[in-house]
């Protein structure tokens, strides 16, 4: 193998691998928009329901380079089934475990939450 052969077959093999990275990087892109479009269609077909509820736990989460933060509530029902929702900062400091109140959500999307007083 000579000079001139090796880096052909070097700029060959490097171009694919470039190719095949961009490739890899549309197809996740593409992946990412239609898995959000699909959740806000579901979402939006959902109905939208009301519950009386208790907070169980929250969580925050960041991720990402930039460090973005995500907040989570965890609501139990009286029958004992949780779910799980993401919502903003504002929402996420108004609520406390140990709360109870009517959740309000249509699918996965959390609509809010109204605090019960607890009257003595």
């Amino acid at each position: 193998m000579d000079f001139v052969n090796g880096f052909d077959e070097t700029y060959a093999t490097v171009q694919f691998i470039v190719i095949a990275g961009i490739v890899i990087f549309g197809i996740l892109i593409v992946w990412s928009i239609v898995s959000k479009v699909s959740e806000t269609v579901s979402n939006d077909a959902s109905p939208l329901e009301i519950r009386d509820v208790f907070v169980v736990s929250k969580r925050m989460e960041m991720r990402g380079e930039h460090t973005r933060t995500y907040y989570h509530a965890t609501f139990e029902e009286e029958d004992g089934s949780r779910s799980e929702f993401q919502m903003t900062g504002q929402q996420y400091g108004l609520l406390a475990e140990g709360d109870r109140g009517r959740l309000t959500f249509q699918g996965t999307r959390f609509g809010g939450f109204e605090r019960q007083i607890v009257t003595r």
